[in-house]
This record gives structure tokens, sequence and C-alpha cells, in this order.
């Protein structure tokens, strides 16, 4: 199971599992929500960086639902820049 913090990539379903096509997504899990009653009924919430420039969250504002078929373990950033950018959505968050 992915946690908090943890670095991915988003593959959507129409790449066919292509990592390295355009459409693939680089952020982290920004939060992990069990949404049933059985233990694999998880649904993870995640932040992504801004096209081409990782480490730059595209919004502090938002995140988007994602399923684990969609999200592959994948390390983009240092995990410093994640744990920044965890503090700047808490600051925006505390406005």
């Amino acid at each position: 199971m992915l946690k908090k913090g943890t670095q991915v990539a988003y593959i959507p379903n129409h790449v066919n599992g292509d990592i390295n096509h355009p459409d693939v997504e680089y952020g982290f899990i920004f939060n992990v929500v069990q949404t049933g009653y059985r233990e694999n009924d998880i649904t993870y919430f995640c932040r992504f960086w801004q096209k081409g420039k990782p480490g730059i969250l595209r919004t502090v504002s938002n995140s988007e639902k994602c399923f684990d078929y969609q999200l592959a373990e994948h390390m983009t950033v240092g995990n410093n820049v994640v744990d920044n950018a965890l503090e700047i959505i808490r600051a925006a968050n505390r406005q």
C-alpha cells in the first residue's frame, strides 16, 4: 500500500502502461482514504508537479483522486522536495 509522501507516476489508462508517455504525470501521495469496508477499498489523493518542472507544484489548492492501478512508485525529486511541498500546502491551508 502506498502512503502519504510516496512519490508516484500517474499512468492514465490510454497510455497502456507506458511510463514514458507524455501524458504521465509525476508527483506524490497527499492523502490515503479508506473508501469501503474491505481493506483494499482505498483511494489516493495526489499532488502533481508542473509538466517539465519536477518539484514545482501544479496547484496547492487541490488534490486529484487516483486509484492504485493508476499509480506506480516513481522517485522524481529528493524527499526533501516533497517535504517542502507538504509544508507549502499546509501553510496555504492555514490562511
